[in-house]
């Protein structure tokens, strides 16, 4: 992909700068010059300034090609390809403690994700859980990372590391022979239908050594880990931080100054004073985080406007349409039409 895939104001990833070798690694099912055409001519039918740009390409693997199939161009993406994240990674002495540690800089990776490390209490297996900040799902992350996370570990190991438990979002495969093949990779039987993207793993395999650990070395990337994320911090501008918290709470309610406040460390004169500076308003970056997230329910077909507006906190389909008319200029049935033309054309 092109640098236009990142929203303006926001510092590129390391996923976006892997987007196009990524995509390339479906060819096992698809032309990838086919596929990466039409991620493009779907990106190109959004506004340059839609922060869920990038949601556009889950939304193309989801519908071309087959559950769990990023898994296995995962497991081919070689070492290194995550840049300084998978030689980090590779310093710390267990596969349990390596996860704890990259977890503080997985934003460097993608910075829509929450990384969450629990290594087990009382009895309970350890696992890791991928929450998403502007979107209930990102199937393909989700399965990337874990396909990526399975071959790495196993080379730094050099053991057949194999998950206790899977869990998916995804809905049961129909093929059996898909399902084996998913199956094996993973060394357990996957639960389908889950609310998050969960791999745990037995006690030994997390406290399984790696290979090669080198505290010298860790000390010097986590120096530089550590400057990558308050360079990718200062790109990030005080306005586009609240838009990203109230993105995380709208799906709660009707976020709220002081929640807002107190999830950014300072109090909600501070928090409104910030936002002065920038000339900014607090209730526009309500509405704006509210568009985005209206413009992702609209993209799927299988919702209704009054399911949309029921999601959105509206209790009524006819508020939430005058509302949509006000942020967009066009109503949420106009607005779905032509991103269909857009995508058909």
């Amino acid at each position: 992909m092109t640098d236009t895939t990142v929203p303006p104001g926001q510092q590129e990833s390391i996923s976006h700068r892997n987007r196009e070798v990524m995509i390339r690694g479906f060819a096992r099912w698809v032309d990838p010059d086919a596929l990466l055409r039409e991620a493009n001519k779907r990106q190109a039918g959004c506004p340059d300034d839609d922060p869920n740009i990038f949601l556009t390409w889950n939304d193309l693997y989801v519908e071309k090609l087959p559950p769990l199939s990023a898994l296995f161009v995962g497991a081919a993406t070689p070492f290194g390809q995550w840049e300084i994240v998978d030689f980090l990674a590779a310093s710390y002495p267990t596969v349990g403690e390596s996860f704890s540690q990259i977890g503080r800089h997985f934003a460097l990776i993608n910075p829509h994700v929450e990384f969450v490390v629990d290594p087990g209490h009382d009895g309970a297996l350890p696992y890791l859980e991928f929450h998403h900040k502007r979107s209930e799902y990102d199937q393909f992350f989700d399965e990337y990372t874990a396909g990526i996370f399975l071959a790495h570990f196993r080379m730094l190991t050099r053991s057949e590391l194999r998950l206790a438990t899977a869990h998916t979002v995804r809905a049961r495969p129909e093929d059996p022979a898909w399902r084996a093949e998913i199956e094996a990779y993973l060394g357990c039987v996957p639960i389908y239908g889950a609310r998050h993207t969960r791999l745990t793993f037995s006690r030994a395999d997390w406290t399984r050594p790696l290979v090669g650990a080198n505290p010298r070395l860790r000390a010097t990337l986590e120096a530089h880990a550590a400057e990558l994320q308050r360079e990718a911090s200062a790109a990030q501008g005080f306005g586009a931080k609240v838009r990203a918290v109230i993105a995380q709470l709208l799906r709660e309610g009707e976020p709220r100054v002081g929640e807002i406040a107190q999830r950014l460390g300072m109090t909600p004169r501070t928090l409104q004073r910030r936002l002065q500076d920038e000339e900014l308003g607090f209730t526009a970056l309500v509405d704006e985080a509210r568009l985005d997230l209206a413009r992702r329910y609209l993209a799927d077909e299988s919702l209704s406007i009054s399911e949309v507006s029921f999601a959105l906190g509206y209790s009524e389909p006819s508020a939430f349409t005058r509302a949509f008319k006000r942020w967009s200029g066009s109503a949420p049935v106009e607005y779905r039409e032509s991103s269909r033309r857009a995508i058909s054309q």
